[in-house]
């Protein structure tokens, strides 16, 4: 999936590079190293925007984005809009980034555990937070470049947008399948635990 962000970037600067390349042939009448510098620096402060709040919301603390969180729960209304999105079809086809953080969220791989799920929902949800922070400041390139902020800084901002827009749905749309294993899983484990502490104090009274 990775190839098809990629192949997303690589097309998009090739296009903005071409079209301001003709713009600033025949109306700004610019350099074509500017444009291509321009395109490319302000690409590069939109990852290092996306890459800040990555690390930032990675050292905040877990019970900021636990299970229990009110703000992290995906409402009726929200999980119909991605049905209707068809989120289901596309959604693995969006690259998950987890894995460079050390932890994957492209598949469940200990679905026994509840354990595993609560790290799963929190990092699922510091997801949400780092892609939705960064998609949104993206447009403080506007700031860096406003000679070129209709043909540059909004393209690439909206790019990143989408790109980070598309992750958070996928996060979003996963959770409430994730909550209701995580409870489930946890409340099963509690009361496996109170079987056998019953069991043991049965056995000492005995």
């Amino acid at each position: 999936m990775a190839k098809l962000y990629l192949k997303i970037i690589f097309f998009s600067e090739c296009f903005l590079i071409a079209l301001n390349v003709i713009l600033a042939l025949t109306v700004f009448h610019e350099s074509v190293w500017n444009i291509v510098t321009a395109v490319l620096s302000s690409t590069a402060l939109v990852i290092l925007i996306d890459t800040f709040f990555a690390i930032f919301i990675g050292i905040l603390p877990k019970k900021m984005f636990n299970a229990n969180r009110k703000i992290f729960i995906v409402s009726k209304k929200e999980q119909i809009f991605y049905e209707k999105l068809s989120i289901r079809k596309w959604k693995d086809k969006i690259w998950e980034l987890g894995g460079l953080g050390g932890f994957s969220k492209s598949k469940i791989k200990d679905p026994q555990n509840p354990k595993y799920y609560e790290r799963f929902i929190i990092e699922s949800n510091r997801g949400v937070v780092e892609h939705l922070l960064g998609a949104f400041f993206g447009f403080l390139i506007c700031l860096e470049i406003s000679k070129h902020m209709f043909s540059i800084a909004i393209p690439i901002a909206v790019i990143n947008l989408v790109l980070n827009i598309l992750p958070t749905m996928v996060l979003r749309y996963n959770m409430p399948k994730l909550r209701a294993v995580y409870f489930g899983l946890t409340k099963r484990q509690k009361e496996n635990e109170e079987q056998q502490n019953l069991g043991v104090k049965i056995e000492q009274e005995e």
